[in-house]
């Protein structure tokens, strides 16, 4: 046996202050309750330091997260966040209405958001509120205090040692604090064992109002594992065609435990399964069941207190799917949401619940996977965190990483990709207000670093300021459509789909356009259009992308499987990732009960398990690689070349081979189509062409259906020419820097910065830094402290945001590269590495640190 070691989460760009040294204060909090926030600003008040760990993505979960919105008799009609709450210039009934609309428009109906201060508050107040309002009243008391805090971060031990000494596990890791005071004031659920009474409140139409639901349970645990099984039945008892919305907590109906913030200890065993599926999301819901319905011992953990992911908790819903392969399980899941009747969002959640529960599996809801377990190199546990502080290991013979994340294969040891020093591209992300009714509210209002708590956090506060007043909630999900990725056994390129692959161990087949949500970076499309919206490709998905290059005891199923960034937005959609997540189940079912690794299963009785079920077509039983491709087929594709760059994956999919047969043709597409592969012979076709040139119309930051190419023909002539790395080229990029002004499109900034930063000579510096001085090209970082609301929450106003920030950015990183001069380029990196928006900052310090 080899030795058994546990390891945290850790974030993929070690660079904030999660996860740093010991951090000292007067006072730390460990809640987000209403409570927990008075003491908070209290202690604040008294001049003492304060920090607040709240366990949920928000504050006030002692009302917001139960429901508990009206004022009730102890509610202080002078306490500043009581008269927040229910203060009447919100109008807090206008979101009392059904808003059966299908997309962001909804939310737009709404009055925008306006700061109204405490002291405006007239005549009585308001006897409702909504959970967004609590959430805000408390998030602006700790904003106003001065409190620094942290939401999805969950105390874990507090030990007291003279001083005390707290433990906070967040998706980035451990941090860890001693202060003089801690003060546990979460909001308590658990109860003793036995038959106990509770009670859930939900939303219910036409008309919407709050109703509580009671019950009487036999609890089987006196710890949070009992709560989970509270939870799963009170949802069990809520199918209603009328049903709006659900409460994430229930409530004890007597008195409850104190929490289990416990000295730091070794970890509790909390039990053995075949199968843990880390994340219960879009993936990880299906992976549940399959395992589940294989006859495994199978637990979900998911740290929402909903399953499904973005479709339900990210409220982009129902059980269809924007494009995707509707074959399979897929189809079941959507079927089964017509016949099970109400609220598609919250249908979905439950029918994945009763399913896995139907099947013989558990589901523990709102708790968080923090760590691994390890033997050597094959992972033996799940350490995971309960909402009461318990953290343990959950003993596995295989885990499926549904994180979306790689958080659990990252913790493991597996290789990971996601944000890089060479360009920041990233696929927008959402975070959805919810208006009652609302099926599916959809967004792209910037970018996320999803390994990093804080931003993590610090993005769903920018949108909790900015949502209109009359919105009913917000998600407890951000809706991330690009996160850290496995490096694993087989990596999916653009290539591969544009070829329509094929391979032996195809699991799922994928459908979908090009919708990038932002800009693409593979060499294929600085040339090839990504298509309109419609044009649909199908794309083959192999079992190896799924397993990490040596690591065994995992699956990675969902955003986190092994692709290159560009291949994501074929890979991504609903009902393919709930396919995936699928096979995966039965994948990670069939390795436990046969006691061999995941790698080491029958992959063709996988597939014809899947061909059974509808998942896929009877041929991929058959299937062989069809690459690499032939060499008559590279020819042929170097003559096509001039039609229109016909033929450009063949040869992109292998330039050794390609760069030969293009050098024997004369045109001008095949010296553009080397020069892009790096070939220093084509630079004198891409200098002369540029020679004298203007600007062509160039392209701007777009999120939201982001379809076509995002560079322009001349910016791809110039970030070919950079690629040849001739110096010969210099001249003809400083005459096109000069025709460039502060007005200019984004893409031609982009391209420039490319080209000088990869010929890497310091003659580029000047121009490069006459750019960064243009007029309104520079001074986009906020400062530490600012986050400024997002006027009427509109993708177009955060399309300007991010083309200005991704511009000046460029721009920085290419000057500090060739030279710097003056130290500007610098200058500018280190004013975004105190930026806020923390995505920018750990970019901006992966520059400076290489």
């Amino acid at each position: 046996m080899k030795k058994i070691t546990v390891s945290f989460f850790a974030a993929a760009l070690c660079v904030g202050a999660v996860g740093a040294s010991v951090r000292h204060v007067d006072v730390f909090v460990a809640g987000g309750t209403l409570d927990a926030v008075r003491a908070a600003v209290r202690a604040k008040a008294e001049g003492k330091s304060v920090y607040l760990a709240a366990p949920r993505p928000y504050l006030g979960e002692d009302r917001a997260g139960t429901f508990m919105l009206e004022r009730r008799p102890d509610d202080d009609p002078d306490d500043p966040i009581v008269r927040e709450i229910f203060n009447p210039a919100y109008h807090a009934a206008g979101a009392y209405k059904v808003l059966p609309a299908k997309g962001w428009r909804a939310v737009q109906k709404f009055a925008p958001y306006e700061e109204v201060a405490t002291t405006a508050v007239t005549g009585a107040l308001d006897s409702v509120t909504t959970p967004l309002l609590v959430k805000r009243a408390c998030d602006k008391a700790l904003l106003a205090a001065g409190v620094e805090y942290l939401t999805s971060a969950q105390t874990v031990s507090a030990t007291k040692e003279g001083l005390w000494r707290v433990v906070v596990a967040t998706r980035s890791g451990d941090m860890e604090f001693l202060a003089k005071e801690f003060k546990d004031l979460r909001f308590a659920q658990k109860v003793p064992a036995g038959r106990r009474r509770f009670s859930i409140r939900c939303v219910k139409g036409p008309e919407p109002h709050v109703e509580k639901v009671e019950f009487e349970y036999d609890v089987p645990f006196g710890d949070m594992r009992g709560i989970a099984a509270v939870e799963n039945y009170a949802r069990s008892l809520l199918k209603d065609r009328n049903l709006l919305d659900v409460a994430e907590l229930v409530v004890p109906e007597g008195d409850a435990l104190p929490q289990n913030v416990q000295p730091a200890a070794p970890m509790r065993d909390l039990g053995e399964y075949d199968v843990v599926v880390a994340g219960g999301g879009t993936g990880g819901g299906p992976a549940g069941m399959a395992a589940a319905r294989c006859g495994a011992k199978t637990l979900v953990v998911e740290f929402q207190h909903v399953l499904g992911g973005v479709s339900t908790e990210g409220r982009i819903g129902g059980g269809g799917s924007y494009d995707g392969n509707m074959a399979g399980f897929a189809v079941e899941l959507r079927d089964s949401l017509k016949a099970w009747g109400g609220f598609c969002i919250f249908a979905e959640s439950e029918w994945l619940r009763s399913e896995i529960m139907k099947a013989g599996g558990d589901v523990w809801p709102g708790t968080a996977v923090t760590g691994a377990v390890m033997d050597g190199k094959r992972l033996v546990g799940v350490v995971v965190a309960m909402a009461d502080g318990t953290r343990g290991v959950v003993r596995c013979k295989v885990a499926v990483d549904a994180t979306g994340n790689c958080d659990l294969a990252s913790a493991a040891g597996c290789g990971t990709e996601f944000i890089t020093r060479d360009e920041l591209s990233l696929q927008g992300v959402g975070m959805a207000g919810q208006p009652l009714g609302a099926g599916a509210v959809n967004s792209d209002i910037g970018f996320v670093d999803d390994t990093d708590a804080e931003d993590m956090f610090r993005f769903a506060l920018r949108s909790r300021l900015s949502l209109p007043d009359r919105v009913w909630n917000q998600s407890s999900l951000v809706d991330s459509r690009e996160r850290r990725r496995l490096r694993g056994a087989f990596r999916i390129t653009p290539i591969d789909l544009l070829l329509n692959r094929t391979y032996p161990d195809t699991i799922c087949r994928a459908r979908s356009t090009f919708d990038t949500h932002g800009q693409t970076v593979h060499p294929v499309f600085f040339i090839r259009d990504t298509g309109k919206r419609g044009d649909c490709i199908s794309a083959n998905i192999p079992y190896r992308a799924l397993l990490p290059e040596t690591v065994d005891g995992v699956i990675v199923t969902g955003l986190g499987i092994s692709a290159h960034r560009d291949s994501m937005p074929v890979l991504r959609m609903k009902a393919d990732i709930r396919n995936q997540g699928y096979a995966a189940g039965i994948a990670a079912a069939m390795a436990a009960k046969t006691g061999v690794a995941p790698r080491a299963i029958d992959v063709k009785a996988l597939q014809r398990r899947l061909v059974e079920i509808g998942n896929l077509p009877p041929e991929v039983l058959h299937a062989k690689d069809n690459l690499p491709v032939p060499d008559e087929v590279i020819a042929a594709a170097a003559k096509r070349i001039a039609n229109g760059y016909d033929g450009l994956a063949e040869l992109l999919s292998d330039p050794e081979r390609a760069i030969p047969a293009l050098r024997r043709e004369t045109s001008f597409e095949s010296a553009h189509v080397r020069a892009m592969m790096g070939d220093a012979t084509a630079a004198g076709a891409l200098v002369a062409k540029l020679r004298g040139a203007e600007w062509d119309e160039g392209w701007n930051f777009k999120g939201m259906s982001q379809y076509h190419r995002s560079v322009s023909w001349i910016d791809s002539y110039v970030i070919a020419l950079g690629r040849t790395r001739a110096k010969s080229a210099v001249p003809v990029l400083d005459a096109l820097a000069a025709k460039l002004t502060g007005e200019s499109e984004y893409s031609h900034f982009r391209a420039l910065s490319l080209a000088y930063q990869d010929i890497g000579d310091a003659s580029g510096a000047a121009a490069l830094a006459r750019l960064l001085a243009l007029p309104g090209v520079s001074g986009h970082a906020l400062k530490p402290g600012e986050l400024p609301k997002i006027e009427g929450y509109s993708d177009l106003v955060m399309n300007t945001e991010r083309s200005m920030v991704l511009r000046e950015l460029c721009v920085a990183r290419a000057l500090y590269r060739v030279g710097d001069l003056d130290g500007r380029g610098r200058g500018t990196l280190e004013a975004f590495a105190d930026d806020p928006r923390r995505v920018y900052g750990n970019f901006a310090r992966l520059v400076l640190a290489h």
